[in-house]
């Protein structure tokens, strides 16, 4: 039986133990680990930097971008491509992980 991503979602949300213990028949991740997205947040968070160090906007996001290895900041449409992918039933074989979608920010294996 395919699971629906409401019932995926809720499996995940209740888990407190190894994820074997559900024997998820989707894709049951531990977390996305997601970097700067640039979303509308990512936007004013990069605008508060500027004005607490009386910077200029796009001088603050192009420093927050040169931090990120990719060198720019991740697109909604790829943070969401790793979500429907993992919602799908071509992910049933994926337990227990965490999913970093941050460009390489995070180092290490």
């Amino acid at each position: 039986k395919e699971s629906g991503l409401n019932e995926h979602v809720g499996r995940h949300k209740n888990a407190t133990g190894p994820s074997d213990q559900y024997g998820a028949p989707t894709a049951f991740a531990e977390g996305l680990l997601p970097g700067r997205i640039h979303t509308q947040r990512v936007d004013e968070l990069d605008a508060a930097a500027a004005k607490r160090t009386d910077s200029d906007v796009a001088e603050v996001a192009a420093k927050s971008r040169a931090t990120i290895p990719a060198g720019r900041y991740g697109k909604p449409e790829e943070f969401a491509d790793v979500v429907t992918f993992l919602a799908s039933a071509r992910a049933g074989y994926v337990t227990g992980s965490r999913i970093r979608i941050d460009g390489g920010a995070i180092k290490g294996v």
